[in-house]
């Protein structure tokens, strides 16, 4: 879970690895969802993964009312949004897993999240992009034209589907180090092998990682 709690604007948030709620008296979103090829998430406080599954499906616990997130597909986009003021001390909670077909391919996924992990795993969209400003970003088999992942405190990982030199890299951090391949570049990276693959992955408090 994430505690954390707002001074003049500011987040400060500590992790804990004990459960904040019992997940099996939270509320929960379990839904089927028309198909679409394009992902906008926009949150607040959320743990999201986006993944391979046997449907479009929506799957989410959240401790409070006011933290469900709100989603509708429309023209093809799956749309998430949650909203309630960031001025708020105290626990929250709130998960969502949006799962899509095998052999999908989407065209744009956009993810702009505040406090929370985002994990993309095992999918293809031609875009690829997400943000958090506090957690980890974790992209694991992915299969893009573009990715582009920032953070601006927490790591960021990339296990790719090919070796590392099929693809155009920048990456690089503000404090930390940043590896490629398991070997150290310090704070930055870049190679240009006129691949149409192309990473981009900025963190400026946090590691970058891409094996």
């Amino acid at each position: 879970g994430i505690r954390f709690h707002v001074t003049d604007g500011d987040w400060d948030v500590s992790t804990k690895s004990e459960r904040e709620y019992d997940s099996k008296h939270a509320e929960k979103i379990d839904e089927a969802l028309p198909d679409f090829e394009n992902i906008d998430v926009n949150s607040n406080v959320m743990e999201l993964t986006v993944k391979t599954g046997n449907e479009f499906h929506i799957y989410s616990t959240y401790n409070k009312q006011r933290y469900m997130p709100d989603f509708d597909v429309k023209n093809g986009t799956l749309h998430v949004r949650q909203n309630f003021p960031k001025s708020h001390t105290g626990s929250i909670n709130c998960k969502v897993e949006i799962t899509i077909p095998r052999n999908t391919v989407l065209k744009n996924v956009d993810i702009q999240n505040n406090v929370g992990e985002i994990n993309l795993k095992n999918f293809e969209a031609k875009e690829i992009k997400a943000e958090t400003n506090v957690g980890e970003i974790n992209a694991d088999s992915l299969d893009f034209n573009n990715l582009k992942l920032e953070n601006n405190v927490g790591e960021i990982s990339i296990h790719t589907l090919e070796s590392s030199d099929k693809y155009n890299i920048v990456a690089r951090t503000d404090v930390g180090d940043v590896s490629i391949d398991g070997r150290s570049s310090r704070r930055r990276y870049e190679q240009n092998n006129g691949s149409r693959k192309n990473i981009k992955a900025v963190a400026n408090i946090g590691e970058v990682s891409i094996n």
